[in-house]
Parts: structure tokens; C-alpha cells; sequence
């Protein structure tokens, strides 16, 4: 079976939980090899690879296209990598020592991927098969040949001085003993050498055309290793990226919400493919309830955290609870799901009670949002709580303000003020505030790419060095 449950659930159920999606994959037959009963997921999607449908993904009806396309386009990814492997296993069948050797390898081969997992399990099957004292696999690396793997280990070395990339296989022979050197290249492209060290008999023709066969079969797996490795930090992980982004960009509100007495707007500009940056709001009985929220670092690890953050205020009964305790709540969550990778995230929840005469907020450790009222923009108190993920015990405080009509608040993420000028001086709180004053008549997605224009005029044209997120309410 090429889709398996153990090695499904270790790497697909994780990816899930941080996209924030119900799944299950059942097998052809309809057995369950990973995620949640299927019988509750209506959205079923066939797993096509070379043709042949593999399996099953179930997902909810409502799940996102683009959550769709990551998950499916993954789980193919694997089950091709899966199947090569089992190409390359079946390929290696011929001759009574390839069967023999295959015998007690095909299952290494069939579960590790590592390049050094499947190096030793080849060097300790060969030592075996052809009764040789000590095998060996040195691979190129930048300036000479590296050992990776070395059977049995406590034997004597292989100097790797005196091996070098290899076109053919290369016979040395001393004190009635024979150490046989083969090739491994992908192509014109040298990858390593295989050697052994035992009798003379490891230089007769028959064992010189095995190993040279073993080499080959070497080669190709080493090729899938490496093929598996550049896919995902290249050409894979590029359409990751593009898929990431644009599930990010749809896990934020598309249009301002329909919320009496306030008018709102928002945007985020991402410094790279992927950010860390996000907004989000929801109206419900208790109000409106906006939140801004920045993680530390960048790339998808990034926008993956904050794509489950910003879930986060959906899993929770808003109307019933406190930005305070939602603040609390988020906190412990992300705490288990950033462990000691040393990952947080900043962020402001504000409320806006109904009438829009009140508001409420909590902050995880973000810059104090502006106020601008009577002419003048200040910040609002500082209430204390830590960034999410730092201490999952932490606690969080409240602040208050009575709203007035005409009032225009600004949520901001530290990209805005910490964007630099040619000399290296920072934007910084003032200058934004001045120019928040400046614009404030204007509608509030008026405001925000206003402000947006001045930071970037500011840096001189300078590609963003950080995430840029603003949102703007108008209160009456």
C-alpha cells in the first residue's frame, strides 16, 4: 500500500491542525489511514498519482479551495515519492545476488528517506551478501569525499585520502587482500564512492558487474534522496510558498464588516512571499471585535502561525467571554503549538461595544493603538500581557474608553514605524502619528494607504524589511 497510516498521520495530521482543518484519507477500499471519521466530511477528493487513485481526501464542505489545493497537492507529493521509491525497489530486482541483496533491504529502502539511513542499511546488506570485512559510502561533498556510511563500524578505515571521484571501478590489492572501489554518478555527475575491502574474490568479474549493478542502484536512490530534498527547499517549497500566501491572504476578511457606527478598513503589506503579519474581525452580540496580530520571523512557518492564530478567534464563544480571557485563551494555545522553537506572536484585541460608544481591549504585547480625538492623536494606556507563546500561564489586563463621534483609532504592526530611512533611522511612533493626524479626514482605507505611502517614501523606495499591517476604525 504506498499510503500508509503511520507514516501519514506523523507529518499530515500536524499540517492540518496548523491550517486549521478536519480531514481524514481513506484507502481505495475505504479503510482509514489517517485524520477523523470520514463519514463526517462531505467534501471527498480522489488522490491521483500516474493515473491510479491511491486514496481518498475528505475534507468539510466549507473548507477553502486553497486549503483544498495544499492538502491534496501534498499528500500527492508524498504518495510520488512513495511510488518512486517503490519504482526504484522493483527495478533493482535482477540477478540471484540483486534478489538476495534486495531481500533484506527492500524494507529500509521502502521506509527511510534519509540519504544516511539508506547509505548504512546498504553498506551492512553488502558486507553481509558478499562476505566482505568492511563496506563503506563516501558521497561528494564541496571539496572531498564525505563518509556517511561504514560497515561494521569498529572496522579498519578506508582512508578517504586515498579516494577520490571515480569514472570506473578501481581495483587496489595488498598483503593478499582487495579493496574495490566503485562510482556512483547520477549522469555526468559524480555523487560518491562505494567501497569494500575484503578477499581477491571481491575483484572477480561476476562480483565487479554486481557491485557495479549495486552502484548504479545506489546512484538512483541517493538521486530520489536528493530529488525528495531539493523539491521541498526549491521548486516544491516555491509553490508551497505561493499556495501559503494565498491561503493567508484568504484568511483574512475580504470587505469591511456591516457594524453600525463604526466604518473600518484594513491591510497588510508582506515584506517577503509569506508574513507575519494578519487581522482579522467578527461581529457578534457582545459587539465588534477587531484584532491585529504580528509573529516573530518570517517565511511559512510564520504565516502558518499566524494563519492558526487568527483561527483562534473563531473556535471561541466571543459573545460569552472577555477580549482579556479570549487574549489568555489564544496564549495557552499557541504556547503547545510553538513549544521551545522560541516563536510569539504580538497582538491587540479591541471591542467595540454596540452603539459604538465603548470599547474594550487587551494587548499580547503590540504597540498601543493611536487615538485620534479633538485634534490630537495619543496612545492608548498600555494594559500588560505578555506575547503569546512566551508563557502559557501569563495573564492579561483590560483597558476602557468611553468612544465619542468623530473619534478615528489606528492598530498598527511595529513594520510601519521600524521601516528605516537610506541613513538608518527609524520611522518611528511620532512621525506616524503626525501623519495619521494629517490624514485622519479621509476614509479609513484612504488613511492606510496614505500612511503606507509615507513609510515607504521615507525608507527612499527600499524593499520592506518587515510586514506592514494597519487598521483604521471611525467611530459615528
Amino acid at each position: 500500500m504506498v499510503l500508509r497510516r503511520d507514516d501519514l498521520s506523523s507529518w499530515l495530521e500536524p499540517l492540518a491542525r496548523v491550517l486549521g482543518v478536519t480531514f481524514a484519507v481513506t484507502s481505495p477500499a475505504g479503510d482509514l489511514l489517517a485524520g477523523a471519521e470520514p463519514e463526517r466530511l462531505s467534501d471527498v477528493q480522489p488522490i491521483v498519482v500516474r493515473g491510479e487513485t491511491l486514496g481518498r481526501l475528505h475534507l468539510p464542505a466549507i473548507t477553502p479551495g486553497e486549503t483544498r489545493t495544499v492538502l491534496l497537492a501534498t499528500v500527492g507529493a508524498h504518495a510520488e515519492a512513495r511510488l518512486a521509491i517503490h519504482d526504484f525497489s522493483r527495478r533493482l530486482a535482477a540477478g540471484w545476488k540483486e534478489t538476495n541483496f534486495l531481500h533484506g533491504l527492500r524494507q529500509v529502502l521502502r521506509d527511510e528517506t534519509e540519504v544516511e539511513a539508506t547509505a548504512d542499511a546498504i553498506v551492512k546488506q553488502l558486507v553481509h551478501v558478499l562476505q566482505a570485512e568492511r563496506a563503506a559510502i563516501y558521497l561528494t561533498g564541496e571539496q572531498a569525499l564525505t563518509l556517511v556510511a561504514a560497515y561494521p563500524e569498529a572496522g579498519a578505515p578506508l582512508t578517504p585520502a586515498a579516494l577520490g571521484p571515480v569514472d570506473e571501478p578501481v581495483i587496489r590489492t595488498a598483503a593478499g587482500r582487495c579493496q574495490v572501489e566503485i562510482p556512483l554518478r547520477d549522469g555526468d555527475r559524480p555523487l560518491g564512492v562505494l567501497a569494500l575491502v575484503g578477499s581477491p574474490d571481491l575483484a572477480l568479474a561476476t562480483n565487479l558487474k554486481f557491485l557495479s549493478n549495486v552502484g548504479d542502484q545506489i546512484a538512483q536512490a541517493l538521486r530520489l534522496r536528493y530529488m525528495i530534498r531539493e523539491k521541498v527547499s526549491s521548486a516544491a517549497l516555491m509553490r508551497e510558498l505561493e499556495l501559503a500566501a494565498e491561503i493567508q491572504r484568504a484568511s483574512m476578511p475580504a470587505g469591511p464588516p456591516d457594524f453600525p457606527g463604526v466604518r473600518l478598513a484594513a491591510d497588510v503589506r508582506i515584506a517577503h512571499m509569506v508574513g507575519g503579519d494578519g487581522f482579522d474581525y467578527v461581529g457578534h452580540a457582545a459587539g465588534l471585535d477587531v484584532v491585529i496580530a504580528d509573529v516573530s520571523g518570517h517565511g511559512v512557518g510564520a504565516g502558518l502561525l499566524i494563519g492558526s492564530f487568527l483561527n483562534l478567534l473563531h473556535v471561541q464563544d466571543l459573545a460569552a467571554s472577555t477580549p482579556a480571557a479570549i487574549a489568555a485563551f489564544t496564549n495557552a494555545q499557541i504556547g503547545r503549538q510553538v513549544g521551545d522553537s522560541g516563536r510569539y506572536v504580538t497582538a491587540v484585541h479591541v471591542r467595540i461595544a454596540p452603539g459604538a460608544r465603548r470599547m474594550t481591549w487587551a494587548s499580547l504585547g503590540h504597540p498601543a493603538p493611536l487615538l485620534w480625538r479633538d485634534g490630537a492623536v495619543t496612545p492608548l494606556p498600555r494594559v500588560s500581557g505578555l506575547p503569546a507563546g512566551l508563557d502559557a500561564d501569563g495573564r492579561y489586563e483590560e483597558g476602557h474608553l468611553a468612544l465619542r463621534a468623530g473619534d478615528a483609532l489606528l492598530l498598527y504592526t511595529d513594520g510601519l514605524i521600524e521601516a528605516r530611512s537610506p541613513e538608518g533611522a527609524p520611522f518611528g511612533e511620532a512621525a506616524l502619528s503626525e501623519r495619521f493626524r494629517e490624514v485622519v479626514a479621509r476614509e479609513p482605507a484612504a488613511i492606510i494607504g496614505a500612511l503606507f505611502e509615507a513609510c515607504r517614501a521615507y525608507t527612499g523606495g527600499a524593499p520592506q524589511a518587515d510586514d506592514q499591517t494597519a487598521v483604521v476604525l471611525k467611530i459615528g
